[in-house]
């Protein structure tokens, strides 16, 4: 039954397809084309082997050997339990082939470390590979919560045309989707169900060299960051320049309290042209980690050149339309120098900075049309435990030792410190403060330390509500080029006399 109503539909999706096929054969009815489409379609239950990893496997064997593409179809019919499809190992899928989960279950078997879905020739590289799910097509990883368990997740290494969509997946112990060294990648409709049975339960990472990848759809619960753009840190390759990633449509629940949103780059290794839009952030955990992380502070052992990037290497990055209605950790961190930044329509509600570039350079940083709502009790509150350890070398070994004295004299909600800051405009922004504080300074709307250098700070239609300090330039800061005009305060007690 299922099959039939499988054919059908896709008869129905390809309609311009099916029109074509009736024209050019004479066939005057949708289920005579859908059983005509349907030959093509390789279903693994038809197929001999005791097992569900020999049935695929002979499956793709016979495709091959099949002119014309491939079509392989796996259906809610396995031969394990429920119809589940339990595999030892992965299924690696040849070029030019479509592999259509039809309500299909796929399970990584117990104490089995693989990966369920690659491709077969990331030695000289694939093209053309589609993997559709239709109804409930759910990938298992099947993760426990056991110690040096790993497996149960997708990687595609080397491939062109690369299409994943209309999938469950969950859960895995470590990166769900890895797409590394791709292009021309379309990923979209994708439900996660990580349960935090390990760390590092990230969403999908694009990792580089990677180039014109399309994410589109993506919701569930994540384990650590959900969408990582990383031109650094390769896993089969040495990495390379990620260009043109455009991200839409996400709502997201952690429950390990990483980021929605992380770029990785490194010197010589550049990632430029991420945009990413209509993104929905909630947390269980709370989130002591940036929701947004621009960079990557750490300098792992396996990672031996790794050197912080120029900001001509990791640039032109667009983040809009983003709401987070609680986060206690900040908001936007950069961990790598950063050129072109900008932050649209963030409306947050939070604990730590709304902004805060780590003594990263940052060149060029546009804020427009946010609302930063700041919560706790600062300055207490300000600076998570996530921060203290991660300054303290704690979380990860970092790639330089942080100079500045933000544990112990918390930044503002934006704000700069050691480091070239370089034409910064903030517009059409408003930040309140709704926590409580006994404190007679803090929260400060909008700092810059006396260790940075500031070249162009433009404020204009800015409002603060609520705050002990307003704007804040401490004595001795190297600013040029400061220009404000209609900022608004509402109950501000500190409110600076004409800046500098």
């Amino acid at each position: 039954m299922l099959k039939s109503i499988i054919r059908t539909t896709y008869a129905m999706v390809h309609f311009p397809l099916v029109l074509c096929i009736m024209l050019l054969t004479g066939v005057n009815t949708k289920a005579q084309v859908s059983d005509i489409m349907d030959k093509s379609i390789l279903w693994a239950s038809d197929f001999p082997g005791e097992t569900a990893d020999a049935k695929i496997n002979n499956a793709i064997e016979r495709a091959q050997n099949t002119p014309g593409n491939n079509v392989i179809g796996i259906g809610s019919d396995g031969p394990d339990e429920n119809g589940m499809w339990i595999l030892h190992q992965s299924i690696k899928l040849p070029s030019h082939t479509t592999l259509i989960l039809a309500g299909a279950y796929l399970k990584t078997a117990d104490n089995i470390k693989t990966l369920l879905l690659e491709n077969d020739d990331p030695d000289h590289g694939n093209t053309d590979i589609y993997v559709i799910g239709w109804g409930e097509a759910k990938l298992d990883g099947n993760a426990r919560k056991e110690p040096e368990r790993s497996g149960g997740a997708v990687h595609f290494y080397n491939v062109d045309n690369l299409t994943l969509e209309g999938l469950q997946i969950g859960a895995t112990a470590g990166w769900a989707f890895t797409l590394e060294n791709v292009r021309n990648v379309h990923v979209s409709d994708l439900r996660f169900f990580q349960g935090n049975e390990h760390p590092w339960q990230d969403g999908i990472h694009v990792v580089g060299p990677a180039s014109t990848v399309v994410i589109n759809n993506i919701t569930g619960t994540f384990g650590d960051d959900v969408i990582v753009v990383d031109a650094a840190m390769g896993r089969r390759g040495k990495g390379g320049l990620v260009r043109g990633v455009t991200v839409n449509n996400v709502v997201a629940t952690n429950v390990w309290g990483a980021a929605i949103l992380r770029t990785i780059a490194a010197r010589g290794k550049p990632v430029e042209g991420v945009y990413c839009s209509n993104m929905t952030f909630f947390a269980k955990a709370g989130g002591a980690d940036a929701a947004i992380k621009i960079g990557w502070d750490g300098k792992l052992t396996e990672f031996k050149d790794w050197e912080q990037p120029s900001p001509e290497e990791h640039k032109n990055i667009v983040i809009e339309n983003l709401y987070i209605p609680h986060w206690e950790g900040p908001v936007v961190t950069t961990q790598n120098p950063v050129k072109n930044l900008t932050l649209r329509n963030i409306t947050a509600t939070h604990q730590g900075p709304f902004f805060y570039n780590l003594e990263h350079q940052v060149d060029g940083l546009i804020i427009d049309g946010c609302h930063s709502t700041l919560i706790g009790n600062p300055p207490k509150t300000i600076v998570s435990d996530f921060y203290r350890a991660l300054v303290a070398g704690n979380v990860y070994p970092l790639s330089q030792e942080y100079k500045g004295t933000f544990i112990r004299d918390p930044p503002g909600t934006v704000a700069f410190d050691q480091a070239l800051i370089q034409d910064i405009t903030i517009t059409n922004t408003t930040f309140d403060f709704r926590g409580e504080t006994s404190s007679k300074e803090y929260p400060i709307a909008l700092r810059v330390y006396n260790t940075a250098t500031v070249e162009g700070l433009f404020l204009q239609n800015v409002r603060i509500k609520n705050y002990h300090t307003g704007i804040l330039i401490d004595q001795g800061t190297v600013i040029h080029d400061f220009k404000h005009s209609d900022i608004r305060y509402t109950n501000v007690t500190h409110i600076p006399p004409t800046h500098p």
